[in-house]
């Protein structure tokens, strides 16, 4: 297989120094690099953008087996990095099919995953609905519900 990713230099103010990680693409045989990541100043932010999207990589994964044993996916939950956590459990708990409801939930980033959390174990009733759901299968240690 073809390397994917590339470290792309910054090209920031001068001692503004960094990388990002990239796609290489080619397009009209010229190659083109599409970063992936913001800019890392550290190995730590490096590392830490690398394991974003491992996690990233782990849930396509986990689509693509799915994809395999269901049969073609249904149409996305929309959720977007603008919503509130309260926007984005309504949109959440309007899920009828709890498979789909672990599966949108699972595939927010940790911290978003985290937030909302906090917001229905805290903020919501856990005794009925989707509040019930996810309370009697949300793992505190990992951030995931299983």
């Amino acid at each position: 297989m073809k390397k994917l990713f590339k470290i792309i230099p910054s090209e920031q103010k001068e001692g503004e120094e960094g990388v990002s990680i990239g796609l290489a693409v080619q397009i009209a045989g010229r190659e083109v690099f599409c970063p992936v990541t913001g800019i890392c100043r550290s190995t730590d932010e490096l590392a830490s953008e690398i394991g974003k999207i491992q996690e990233d990589l782990a849930r396509t994964l986990e689509a693509g087996k799915r994809a395999f044993t269901e049969g073609p996916a249904e149409e996305e939950i929309q959720i977007g990095p603008d919503m509130s956590r309260e926007e984005v459990w309504d949109v959440l708990s309007k899920t009828e099919d709890e498979n789909r409801f672990v599966g949108s939930f699972n595939g927010l980033d940790e911290t978003s995953r985290r937030d909302l959390a906090e917001y229905v174990l805290t903020e919501c009733s856990v005794f009925s609905g989707k509040g019930a759901v996810f309370s009697a299968r949300y793992d505190q240690g990992t951030g995931l519900m299983k």
